[in-house]
């Protein structure tokens, strides 16, 4: 009976011996149940009422403020009011009555764990309370009227920064209002190195409404290594002091390094072998980078030798096989590191005074289930992708070079991102060995002691001196790297002067028309 026995619904016939029945309750909201048993004449009535109604369920938090919080939850069925639970020193306490789905709970302290439950109230009686639920510790979603959050830095927007020619780098961060009134005239500092940089966000920002900030002063970051700023927002009368500022960490990679170069990674430890994907973080010498994982890619390229842990995929030895202690860099796919990332970045590279400058690397790709590699290049501020076509699929049991014909880029500075990315089972580990970066001319002529002519000094401040072997028959052409012609001259003698002192210093061409042989020309 849900009215206090005026009436009866059935619940079951079952054999006595069967000493007991399951029973749905109904969906109904009363304090007013009883249960009856009959076997014949012989009837059993409940002594006392009990009440049927749903717990609350879902019990969350619409905000978390400093010392308040709101909750909430989801309705009940038939429920008149909600009773508000927390947790004592021993017991869940009653704290109060809402005829609604919110409660709001002030003089809190976050950090301490705030247990909550709900139970749900008829006309005169109460239900089973729910599960108690912990409230985060964490600032969110308070309906401050002045609460501006500095979300994330936005540049640079990664763990890493190159920065090989000493440049500025530009620092923006995203805002966002978390307050109910607008944002404007916001005073907000940048803190690198001890020096505090200044600078306002003077448009209005409204109600939950995002912008990303950038400051006027820009940073300069030239030491290799670990570095770090801060940004502070300033906003008067802001109530939640736990977001207004934030602190990026990146490592610098600067320091160009000159022409020829070569890498073999013998210099570097092993790392861990084992298959945890990118728990294992695997730290480079010789100015080379692995991403952070889960920043900039999902896990690092690992120093090995000696054949990976998988049989029937990578390399046994490395590319020069008996000479150092045989290391390459290689991923490990195993344990579900499928289709995933692994990004490593090159020293920078100086090219200033070469012409035809040759970037290489070796590469193995042995599997069922080999990814791809991808080259990027980094020069004059941003990325080009796929400098060269990218590298897909198993390539056979040999080491195969990648060569890179870099005379575009003669006289810059320029950075490699090597990709590589797994393929879809652990038969997918690819290896990288002995990067080399050459300037293919030598200087043009050098190679060739028979060569007609010799020019002096080189480099020089503008004055060279050229010396043929037989009086030529022909002009000579003096042309810049991109091939525009400045001067033509017609020699009249075995010795004769060069002079381009007016010219801007850098790299110049002279061609001998006669034997189309070239030169290079410093000018310092």
């Amino acid at each position: 009976s849900l009215n206090n026995g005026t009436t009866w619904n059935s619940i079951t016939v079952t054999n006595g011996a069967a000493r007991s029945a399951d029973w749905n309750v109904p969906g109904a909201a009363t304090g007013d149940a009883l249960v009856r048993v009959r076997k014949g004449s012989r009837i059993g009535v409940s002594p006392n009422n009990f009440s049927i109604i749903r717990q609350p369920t879902n019990i969350r938090s619409n905000f978390i403020c400093t010392d308040s919080i709101e909750l909430t939850w989801n309705p009940t069925a038939g429920a008149t009011g909600y009773k508000i639970y927390q947790l004592g020193a021993t017991h869940m306490d009653s704290i109060g009555v809402s005829s609604g789905t919110t409660f709001k709970i002030y003089n809190l302290n976050l950090s301490n764990d705030n247990w909550f439950a709900v139970s749900a109230l008829g006309n005169g009686f109460e239900g089973k309370r729910s599960l108690a639920n912990i409230i985060g510790k964490t600032v969110n979603n308070c309906p401050f009227d002045y609460d501006l959050e500095i979300v994330q830095v936005s540049s640079p927007n990664s763990s890493f920064l190159i920065n090989c020619s000493a440049d500025k780098t530009p620092i923006s961060v995203t805002l966002r209002n978390n307050g109910d009134s607008v944002a404007v005239n916001v005073p907000l500092r940048l803190v690198h190195n001890g020096v505090t940089y200044y600078d306002t966000m003077t448009s209005p920002l409204t109600k939950n409404a995002t912008r990303n900030f950038m400051f006027n002063d820009s940073l300069t970051f030239v030491t290799s290594g670990t570095d770090a700023f801060e940004v502070i927002t300033e906003q008067a009368g802001d109530q939640n002091p736990n977001n207004d500022s934030i602190r990026f960490d990146l490592t610098v990679l600067a320091n160009a390094v000159n022409l020829p170069y070569t890498e073999d990674f013998e210099g570097n430890l092993n790392c861990a072998t084992t298959s945890n994907c990118g728990t294992t973080i695997c730290n480079l010498v010789g100015g080379w980078y692995n991403g952070v994982n889960g920043i900039d890619d999902d896990f690092d390229l690992r120093v090995d030798f000696g054949g990976t842990p998988s049989n029937g995929t990578g390399p046994s030895v490395d590319h020069n096989p008996g000479t150092g202690t045989g290391r390459y860099l290689y991923s490990e796919a195993s344990n579900g590191c499928t289709f995933s990332d692994a990004i490593t970045i090159t020293p920078c590279f100086d090219l200033s005074n070469t012409i035809a400058p040759e970037f290489s690397f070796w590469y193995h790709m042995n599997g069922t289930s080999i990814g791809r590699i991808n080259v990027d290049m980094y020069t004059g501020g941003s990325w080009t992708t796929n400098i060269i076509a990218p590298i897909n699929g198993a390539q056979g049991t040999a080491w195969q070079q990648a060569t890179i014909d870099m005379r575009a880029y003669a006289g810059q500075n320029v950075n490699f991102r090597i990709t590589v990315t797994t393929g879809n089972n652990w038969s997918s580990d690819i290896a990288i060995d002995n990067v080399n970066f050459v300037d293919k001319s030598l200087s043009i002529g050098d190679v060739n002691e028979n060569k007609p002519f010799t020019v002096y000094p080189n480099p020089s401040e503008g004055i060279f001196t050229i010396r043929f072997n037989e009086l030529p028959t022909n002009n000579i052409q003096i042309m810049d790297i991109s091939g525009r012609i400045f001067q033509e001259l017609n020699v009249q003698s075995e010795v004769s002067e060069i002079d381009l002192s007016s010219f801007t210093k850098g790299i110049y061409f002279l061609t001998e028309r006669n034997s189309g042989l070239v030169e290079k020309l410093i000018v310092q």
